[in-house]
């Protein structure tokens, strides 16, 4: 490697620091620019190889509901504490699909449409525009009947990962002493079970609102979706009644199990009982897989680098036969 390029090169590895540096590498198929502070790792000694961290693009499938969608970059943002400027954050592609049809509605069968044919279009979507990690901030859309045929898709078709908000919360609840998880979610995904069998899985005891509680929690999931501020505070004091009933009931942890109500529940506690904002940790599941990147390759010749030719995938790829 080109010390006239790179700074500091040794056998160890470098960081590019040069701002003046232009050369591009190839990568997953797409040509990379060079950019100060990135890790490089030069090959063997005489070789033109390198290695270097190339974060993965991040694809939010949103509209589900959108404020959802707009909170999980969000917090993407906040959460990347390596960020110190605008060029190390993450390339992030968000799709708000305002076509996914209403995911409660289904699994109390209400409707016959699969919200997971839209989810699966927004998928495409963003995997052709270049998203290579996908998540969905949306826990009912995790229930096995929707979320099954948008993760067939993605494994099947895709060279994509789609990211699981239900893994995300389990890997974190399964780190903590096994107590009682408090759920606030739509009827639709207390009603499938999903959350609760994977919790279960892990030894970790799940706490749903009565009946009448679970229609204050839809009723208040409507009014934050309407956007409407007044209505929001009327969601707020709707899901505080029903958390300080679930705590009283001995939940030692309140699981914001539907992605709106991190808008309007901000406190880190409610009567004793701890809040778990499951958008903000996909957030920090998704920087972290995206990070965890490393790639390698053969430096592109200068003269190149300038020119309209779409980079060589680094794959191998199998020899014609002569």
């Amino acid at each position: 490697m080109d010390p006239a390029v790179f700074s500091g090169v040794s056998t160890q590895g470098t960081t590019c620091n040069s701002p003046r540096s232009e050369w591009y590498f190839h990568t997953a198929g797409r040509r990379v620019k060079t950019v100060a502070g990135s890790h490089f790792r030069p090959g063997a000694t005489g070789t033109r190889s390198w290695e270097m961290t190339v974060p993965k693009i991040v694809g939010i499938i949103g509209g589900v509901g959108p404020a959802a969608g707009l909170d999980l970059h969000r917090k993407i943002l906040l959460e990347s504490g390596q960020a110190t400027r605008d060029q190390e954050h993450l390339e992030v592609l968000l799709h708000t699909n305002p076509r996914v049809p209403d995911r409660t509605r289904f699994l109390l069968r209400k409707s016959r449409v699969n919200p997971s044919h839209e989810l699966i279009r927004s998928a495409g979507l963003l995997v052709r525009a270049g998203a290579e990690l996908l998540a969905v901030p949306c826990m009912t859309a995790h229930c096995d009947s929707i979320f099954g045929p948008l993760r067939d898709f993605v494994n099947r078709s895709t060279s994509a990962r789609l990211v699981s908000l239900i893994d995300v919360v389990t890997r974190d609840l399964s780190t903590r002493p096994s107590r009682p998880v408090g759920l606030l979610a739509t009827e639709g995904t207390v009603r499938a079970g999903t959350v609760e069998g994977a919790l279960a899985a892990v030894g970790c005891p799940v706490l749903v609102p009565d009946g009448l509680s679970q229609k204050r929690v839809d009723r208040a999931i409507g009014h934050i979706k309407a956007g409407n501020p007044a209505l929001g505070s009327t969601a707020r004091e709707e899901l505080l009644a029903v958390s300080r009933r679930l705590a009283r009931r001995g939940a030692a942890v309140l699981l914001l199990g539907c992605t709106e109500i991190p808008l309007v529940i901000t406190e880190p506690e409610i009567d004793g009982a701890g809040i778990l904002d499951p958008v903000r940790e996909l957030a920090r599941a998704l920087i972290a897989e995206a990070r965890a990147t490393r790639v390698g390759g053969k430096r592109i010749k200068k003269s190149d680098r300038d020119g309209p030719r779409r980079a060589p995938s680094v794959r191998p790829t199998a020899q014609k036969a002569a």
